[in-house]
């Protein structure tokens, strides 16, 4: 709590600052950026304010990493499908015929 409103009043002191020692000169309808780029900046600066107040939050868990740690593995399970093999009579080109073992 306390690192936050040092952290805010140090922006504070640097915009300030920053403020202080800028130079003003009067405005006129010629300067189109200038206005903008004024605008732009004060909403960036802020955005930097504004979440330099907001705590920071966090889960709740700390992880320590000291030790590797052995996980084992989750069980593997397979499944063979049963091999179920029949006998065929097969013809060749020239009429010969023979038994051959087919398997699924």
């Amino acid at each position: 709590m306390i690192r936050n409103a040092i952290k805010v009043a140090t922006v504070a002191a640097l915009v300030l600052g920053a403020v202080a020692v800028g130079t003003t000169k009067p405005a006129s309808a010629n300067d189109g950026g200038a206005f903008i780029a004024g605008l732009v900046g004060g909403a960036i600066l802020g955005g930097v304010a504004a979440q330099a107040q907001q705590p920071r939050q966090h889960s709740g868990q700390v992880y320590y990493y000291d030790q590797p740690r052995f996980v084992s593995p989750p069980p593997v399970v397979y499944y063979e499908r049963p091999v179920r093999c029949r006998r065929v009579i097969v013809e060749d080109d020239y009429g010969n015929e023979y038994v051959r073992r087919v398997c699924r």
